[in-house]
């Protein structure tokens, strides 16, 4: 959901056998370092 929304750069790998498939992540993208600042933001001044 993450890497689908653009907040991380990565891949999803197939899992194997039915099995869910596997998050790669390699970094965060400008939009997730945004993300993140104004959650600690909130939770600091909220």
């Amino acid at each position: 959901m993450l890497i689908n929304g653009g907040y991380l750069e990565g891949r999803m790998e197939p899992g194997g056998f039915g099995e869910l498939d596997i998050p790669m992540a390699k970094c965060l993208t400008w939009r997730g370092h945004e993300f993140l600042d104004k959650i600690k933001s909130d939770i600091i001044w909220n």
